[in-house]
This record gives C-alpha cells, sequence and structure tokens, in this order.
C-alpha cells in the first residue's frame, strides 16, 4: 500500500520543499554570522595579544611611559610610536627612513627637523632599545627598520648626549601604567600611559589605541539586521505562496 502523507484540508505538499530550502539558508546565514562575531571578537584574538613599551624622556626631565598592545608577531619603531597615542611631527631622509622631530610636544617642527643643532646643547631625539640584559643600545638604522616584538622596550630621549633614561622593564612598565598582563578577559589591545615629573609624581596619559583589526559593532549589528530581514522577507514570501495554494 502506497503511504501517502495527510496534510490538513486546504494545504498542500508542494510548500515543503520551500520551507526546508528556507530554513537551510536562514540556518546559515546565522551560522555566518555567529561565526564572524566570534572570529573578529576580542576574546577571540586575546590569546594572540603581545605588548612593547616605551619610555619618553623630555629635556626638563619628564618622563612618560606607555604601554601597547599589539596583535600582529611584531610591528616597527616607527608604527609602535604611532599607537602610542604621542604627538609626533616627522621628516623622511632618503635612504634613511622616517626621523622623529618632535615627540610629545617638544622638538623642532618636520622643516626644519634639527633645529637645535647650532645651540649648545645641541638637543635631538635619541633613539634606543633595551636589550635582554637591561642596557640602552642606541638604534643607528631609525624607528622604520626596528623590529618590535613581544616584551620589547623602545626608548626616545631629548638630549645631546647621556639619554638618561632609567633602567625598567615591560613588566615594570606594566604596573606603573595599570596594564594587565594576564589578558583581561578578552579586551581589545591596550594603550596605557603615565608622565612621572622629576619629583616622583605619577599622571595618568589618555592613549590613543590603534584598530586593533576587530569587526565593528556597527558592522555586527547591520549583519544581524540583515539576517532578520532576510527571515522575515522569507516567512511572508511562505506565506503568501501557503494563502494561494489553499
Amino acid at each position: 500500500m502506497k503511504n501517502d502523507t495527510i496534510l490538513p484540508p486546504g494545504r498542500s505538499g508542494s510548500g515543503r520543499p520551500a520551507v526546508l530550502l528556507a530554513t537551510r539558508v536562514f540556518g546559515a546565514l546565522a551560522a555566518l554570522a555567529l561565526l564572524a562575531a566570534l572570529t573578529f571578537s576580542p576574546s577571540a584574538r586575546a590569546a594572540d595579544t603581545n605588548a612593547a613599551g616605551l619610555v619618553v624622556r623630555h629635556g626638563d626631565g619628564r618622563l612618560v611611559y606607555v604601554y601597547v598592545e599589539f596583535t600582529e608577531p611584531e610591528i616597527t619603531g616607527t608604527e609602535l610610536l604611532n599607537r602610542s597615542g604621542l604627538a609626533t611631527e616627522v621628516t623622511a631622509f632618503s635612504g634613511l627612513g622616517t626621523a622623529i622631530c618632535s615627540l610629545d610636544g617638544e622638538g623642532c617642527p618636520s622643516d626644519d627637523c634639527f633645529c637645535h643643532s647650532d645651540e649648545n646643547p645641541s638637543n635631538y631625539w635619541q633613539y634606543l632599545s633595551l636589550t635582554p640584559d637591561g642596557n640602552w643600545n642606541v638604534e643607528m638604522n631609525g624607528p622604520d627598520n626596528r623590529v618590535v616584538r613581544d616584551r620589547d622596550v623602545d626608548g626616545w630621549s631629548w638630549a645631546a648626549d647621556d639619554p638618561q633614561l632609567p633602567a625598567i622593564t615591560l613588566d615594570e612598565i606594566a604596573r606603573l601604567t595599570g596594564a594587565d598582563r594576564q589578558g583581561g578577559d578578552g579586551a581589545a589591545p591596550a594603550v596605557l600611559a603615565v608622565e612621572v615629573d622629576p619629583s616622583g609624581k605619577v599622571t595618568a596619559r589618555t592613549g590613543a589605541p590603534d584598530d586593533d583589526g576587530s569587526m565593528p559593532t556597527s558592522y555586527l549589528a547591520f549583519g544581524a539586521l540583515l539576517i532578520a530581514a532576510v527571515g522575515v522577507a522569507m516567512v511572508t514570501a511562505l506565506r503568501r505562496r501557503s494563502g494561494s495554494e489553499s
């Protein structure tokens, strides 16, 4: 005996494939939205977060410490400065890369990068990096050619000779700025900064975090609305079709 499917009066089975197709399409869209949210969310990237430190010594002895997180395996010294939120004026020298003329409000304009070269003292922004044994090494090739990796510390000093940068570690910079070295529940990469004056007074500074590559919330919201709109359109079309077949 043929086993026919019994449908309610006034209904036909022709709409069933459409219902199944609509369900599968809607489910696939929802799965893609969830995958995108997980892929681009800060928590999914937290395991890949690295951090580097920045020490800036001004001519009056003020010290600025910046803690910068990043998700790439490495960045340049120039990128570390850019992400620090500290204002810079730069100029480019052919074959030598970028020179820092002014940093955090001190220095020279970009059209006269070494404006104090004829003065005594002839201050300029010296660029150094901290070695694993805790010593400062002069970076002769400039920030464009400097490779910064996790736990590295760069230093800048407005001075004519002795840079007078303090011996410090990234963990100490993290403690000064209040950074969480443990990962902090999947928070987005952070930029934290403090200023310490010659008397030892610590003042919080506002960092300017760079784009961490996560999907903006507005994009996720738009995606959710798009999926909802598609779902509503499918349901409406199916209802109209079912009504016409009844």
